[in-house]
């Protein structure tokens, strides 16, 4: 099993203008960098649980963002929600992201992951930065398979999900 390093940017200064990163490497020698969003200063938190270690791999790291600008029936905006960062491990999954359109502390962002008829959803409160929201890293649980991921955002006046992404849980 090839390992992999991943260095993630940690909290930043709420005043700079700056963004964190990630970088991975991996044995294979490929690399892969990506926007990560800050931290979001909530708790995860997850319905199903496992006590397995993880060991980090590597997925890609970014989905394309879902519409925006539509009023649902309901009257709320619909807002595009990018998938920046996320991946696998022996003992579940993880994902980060940005909603793009609406800046606001007052959504939640969850992160669901599908298999079949299994379906595990966490969540983290959304934090409004430099014009945009940000939905913290949010680490699920999971047995092995194949996973689909989806990070959705609603609040009040705004709602929106990233495009799936497939990941593979050891």
């Amino acid at each position: 099993m090839a390992s992999a390093i991943v260095v993630s940017g940690c909290a930043q200064d709420p005043t700079a203008n700056s963004s964190a990163s990630s970088v991975s490497a991996s044995s294979s020698g490929v690399q892969t960098s990506s926007y990560t969003p800050e931290p979001s200063g909530g708790e995860t938190t997850q319905d199903a649980s496992s006590t397995s270690t993880p060991e980090p791999s590597v997925e890609n790291q970014s989905a394309a963002p879902s519409a925006t600008g539509t009023v649902g029936s309901d009257g709320r905006q619909a807002v595009a929600v990018v998938l920046v960062n996320y991946g696998s491990d022996d003992g579940g999954a993880h994902g980060a992201g940005i909603v793009t359109g609406v800046s606001e502390d007052s959504g939640t962002c969850t992160l669901t992951a599908s298999s079949g008829s299994n379906t595990i959803t966490g969540t983290t409160q959304g934090h409004s930065a430099n014009g945009s929201t940000n939905c913290g890293l949010v680490s699920l649980e999971l047995p092995s398979g194949n996973w689909s991921l989806v990070l959705s955002y609603s609040s009040n006046s705004s709602v929106g999900q990233s495009d799936p992404v497939e990941v593979n849980v050891q």
